[in-house]
Formats: structure tokens, C-alpha cells, sequence
């Protein structure tokens, strides 16, 4: 889990979702490498269902060295860098960080010498991920302006968006919300200066926005952005896990806490491992502020003993309760 989980509780999937949101059941290889979109474009897509097949998923695993060979046979480059940004994907899934860093590094050496600016932009921009999981933020926002500045040379302004949010989070990660929230108007601005095309990155905005009010402690804000996510949400099962859990974030500033309970159960009991670690704490502080003392130590025991994937910010809160 992120070791920078205590600061942001949606990280992950948003910046996953916002160009590389889960595919069509009609978007398949051989649909893509058919289409008459720029090289740049397919492997953005090619991108987006290897996200679906091997991030999301262990059933696909035995695509990954099929997958690159069909490049070849539709004339498209960038057979290498597919196979490598597979076996990140992979990697990923299994949380193997520090082997992702070494392969991210291999691999951005690789499509420089190839001139594949694309995947050169998609493996900055894992790099970044894996940098701010890996508890390194000041090399995170690095790697997102080398993903920006091939982005640029690209001149897709969806993949300026991606990047200016994930510089957002970062600052969102750190405390430094006032930048976080410049970089969110930033992203914004590219949205309305191009207009419908980039509609799907729009409800990407208000939900970080709406965790950085969070975080501020600002009610009516938060509300606001929560009301705008849900308003323009994407389709999918990542929205209606983050509207769930702003739902219980409004609930804990305002006070709710018993009424907040079921909501991160419900999250808790289903889904993925993202933000497991940050419901549960969200959790325990319920439970706390609810006067269920007894189920409040002991998940925060549970926080200060699980190293692996409780964070140091975390733990430090979970033995600040535990103290009270």
C-alpha cells in the first residue's frame, strides 16, 4: 500500500482512471490495432485495456507476451515497451515496488533510444506512481513533469491533465493544499479551453477537489464538489467506490460518525486493497468518537502492527488513540 496513504485516500485510481479508465467490453487489441487512429493514439488505448487486463486482474496474465507480438503483425512499434509496460502492470498488481522502479528505469532508457515518446509518457508517469508508494515525493512530481514535457511533444492535452493532477496529489499528499488546488485549476482550465473532449477527466477534478476540502476540514466545500462528482461522474465501479467514501467523509465533518460506520464497512468488506488502510483508520476514529472503545483498539492494534501496509503516518495516529 501507498506509504503516503495517511494524506491521500483516492490517489491511485484516480490517476489510473483519468486517461487509462477501464475499457469497453468492445475495445479489444485487435479493434484498436484496426482502427484508423495515430500510432500515438492506439498505443494510449493499447495502454488503457493493459491497465484492465493485468493491473486490475490476474486472469489475463497468460496475454502478456501474445499482446506485443500483435503489434508487429499490424505494423504499430513499440513491441518492447509494450512487454515491459506489461510486466509493470503486473508488478504493480503484486505491490513489487522496488523491482517496478528498476524495470521503470530500464524501460525509459528503452523508449528514449526507440524515440517512443508515448510509452516514454506512460512509463514518467508510473514512475511517479511508484515514486510517491515508495514514500518519495520530491522525485514523484519529478517524473510528472518528464511525463508533461512528453505529453507536450505528443500534443494530447488529456495526458496535460493527468499530469497536473497528479502534481496535485502530490501536493495534496504533503499538506501543501493551496498548491494541490492550483494545479487542480490548472488541470481545469485545459478542460475548458477544449471543451466536451475531455469531459471524462472533469469528475476526476471535483473528487480530488473534494478530498483536499476534506482534508482542510471545510464542510460546505466539501459538499459542493461532492454534489459535482456525483453530477458528473464516469460509469464504473472506482466512481461508486469514491462517491461512497466522500459520502463518509461529509458524514465525518459533520459530525456523523455512527451514521459514516456502515458506509466504510461496506468498502472494507468489498473491493480491492486501495484505501483499505485509510478506511480502516477512518474506521477506528469512528468507532472512537462513537464510543466503541473496545472495536476501536483493536483495529487500531491491527494499524500499528501491519508495517507492510499501514503507513508511518498512520501507525503514528493509531498509537496516538491508543494512548488517549
Amino acid at each position: 500500500m501507498r506509504t503516503l496513504y495517511f494524506f491521500s485516500a483516492l490517489a491511485i485510481s484516480m490517476l489510473i482512471s483519468i486517461n487509462l479508465q477501464a475499457v469497453p467490453l468492445t475495445d479489444t487489441l485487435s479493434n484498436i490495432l484496426r482502427s484508423k487512429e495515430s500510432d500515438s493514439q492506439q498505443q494510449i488505448r493499447i495502454a488503457r485495456l493493459c491497465v484492465d487486463r493485468f493491473l486490475r486482474s490476474s486472469n489475463n496474465d497468460h496475454l502478456a507476451t501474445s499482446m506485443p507480438d500483435s503489434l508487429a503483425k499490424y505494423g504499430l512499434s513499440g513491441q518492447a515497451e509494450l512487454k515491459n509496460y506489461i510486466q509493470v502492470m503486473i508488478l504493480r498488481r503484486k505491490m513489487e515496488l522496488e523491482k517496478v522502479d528498476q524495470l521503470l528505469k530500464r524501460s525509459i532508457a528503452l523508449s528514449q533510444q526507440h524515440s517512443e515518446t508515448t510509452f516514454l509518457y506512460l512509463f514518467y508517469l508510473n514512475q511517479a506512481y511508484i515514486q510517491t508508494d515508495l514514500n518519495n515525493p520530491l522525485n514523484a512530481v519529478y517524473h510528472y513533469r518528464l511525463a508533461r514535457k512528453a505529453a507536450e511533444e505528443i500534443g494530447n492535452k488529456d495526458l496535460f491533465v493527468t499530469t497536473d493532477i497528479g502534481i496535485s496529489d502530490i501536493y495534496t499528499n504533503i499538506g501543501l493544499y493551496q498548491k494541490a488546488l492550483i494545479y487542480l485549476d490548472k488541470a481545469q482550465s485545459v478542460i475548458d479551453t477544449e471543451g466536451a473532449g475531455l469531459a471524462s477527466s472533469q469528475p476526476i477534478i471535483y473528487l480530488n477537489k473534494s478530498e483536499v476540502f476534506f482534508k482542510l476540514g471545510i464542510l460546505d466545500s466539501l459538499h459542493h464538489y461532492t454534489e459535482l462528482t456525483r453530477l458528473n461522474r464516469n460509469s464504473g465501479r472506482d466512481m461508486d467506490r469514491n462517491l461512497k467514501r466522500l459520502d463518509y467523509f461529509n458524514l465525518i465533518l459533520a459530525n456523523k460518525h455512527q451514521m459514516a460506520i456502515p458506509l466504510i464497512q461496506y468498502l472494507l468488506a468489498t473491493g480491492n486493497q486501495y484505501y483499505k488502510t485509510i478506511d480502516k483508520w477512518h474506521l477506528t476514529e469512528c468507532y472512537y468518537h462513537t464510543g466503541k472503545l473496545d472495536s476501536a483498539q483493536i483495529l487500531a492494534l491491527e494499524l500499528t502492527q501491519n508495517h507492510k501496509s499501514t503507513s508511518s503516518p498512520i501507525r503514528l495516529e493509531a498509537y496516538k488513540l491508543l494512548a488517549k
